[in-house]
């Protein structure tokens, strides 16, 4: 349980650095940005390998069972996170509704695992990606941004079939990869 805890700390202190505007900036000045954009991502990926190593090796510690209506609505709702993730970093109309869809992709999935995941190493990891996904909305919604411009029905078209490529992909390997059948 240590690696996952020391894998959460890392990845997600990480990734919760950019919030500190003027240590960042410090840094960039330092190094450059190249070399930071680098580190943070090698430091990401360390993060997310020993999340996985961590995650893997936790034994189980139930702690609740997830409601039935949970299990079959989880699914549902991962259809919206794949959407929303795809469009995090493109233009896109869902920015027109919030300047988060990649926190609202996080939120759903990890709210959603979370739900139907009654154990300890699960809490641990769903609750954190949660509670990360609302400060980062927070933060980042007391900041002043550039109002979206449209984007092309054609285009954000082309967003939500890669989105359900994406979520059918998942449903299909969902067994392999993670050694959980969806539904």
């Amino acid at each position: 349980m240590a690696i996952l805890v020391i894998g959460l700390v890392i990845f997600l202190g990480m990734h919760s650095f950019p919030h500190f505007r003027q240590q960042r900036q410090a840094l960039i000045e330092r190094i450059g940005e190249g070399p930071y954009k680098g580190l943070f991502s090698l430091v990401s990926l360390a993060g997310i390998a020993l999340i996985a190593w961590g995650y893997s090796r936790a034994g189980y510690d139930h702690l609740w069972a997830g409601p039935e209506w949970a299990r079959s609505l989880g699914p549902l709702f991962m259809l919206p996170a794949c959407y929303a993730f795809i469009v995090a970093g493109a233009p896109s109309n869902l920015k027109r509704l919030t300047r988060n869809p990649l926190d609202w992709s996080i939120l759903l999935w990890a709210a959603f695992h979370l739900l139907n995941n009654g154990d300890v190493k699960s809490l641990i990891l769903f609750g954190s990606f949660s509670a990360y996904a609302l400060f980062n909305m927070w933060s980042s919604n007391r900041r002043d941004q550039e109002e979206p411009q449209p984007v092309p029905w054609g285009r954000e078209a082309i967003y939500i079939v890669i989105a359900v490529v994406m979520y059918g992909a998942l449903l299909r390997f969902h067994q392999t990869l993670f050694g959980v059948a969806v539904i």
